[in-house]
């Protein structure tokens, strides 16, 4: 291949480059992770955060699309994946309060698996909990 590659002419040849470089341009764009955070749920987080809800933290339920945009969704009782009474857009900036890890179940199957939560603060709607899969920094 390398042969036949050398008779292929310099124009063919530049545009194949280009197209190339196009394509593994478009497809790392479109297979980034989310916004490269390291989110809660991967480590411990302290200090100041962001709301994130990104691919994990929407296949768990916990945020989704409104009239508002990306919202995650908060419990401002317990550390909990349901029973949620606030909602905050993606990229809200908190402060983390308090971690905690949890045991939580998945209903559909009764599959129990650890979780972490965090306590955030924000100045304009006070204290909730959020899951650490949609919490990075």
């Amino acid at each position: 291949m390398l042969c036949c590659w050398a008779f292929v002419s310099r124009p063919i040849r530049s545009t194949y480059f280009l197209v190339v470089i196009v394509l593994l341009t478009a497809c790392s764009l479109l297979n980034s992770s989310d916004s490269g955070l390291t989110l809660g749920s991967e480590e411990s987080l302290i200090g100041s955060a962001i709301l994130v809800c990104g691919t994990e933290c929407g296949e768990r339920g916990q945020c989704g699309g409104s009239d508002r945009g990306e919202m995650v969704l908060i419990n401002s009782d317990i550390p909990a994946t349901f029973g949620h009474d606030m909602a905050l857009p993606d990229g809200a900036e908190v402060e983390i309060v308090r971690e905690e890890d949890r045991t939580a179940v998945q209903l559909s199957d009764n599959e129990q698996f650890p979780a972490t939560f965090y306590l955030v603060s924000q100045p304009d709607w006070g204290q909730g909990w959020v899951a650490g899969w949609c919490i990075g920094r």
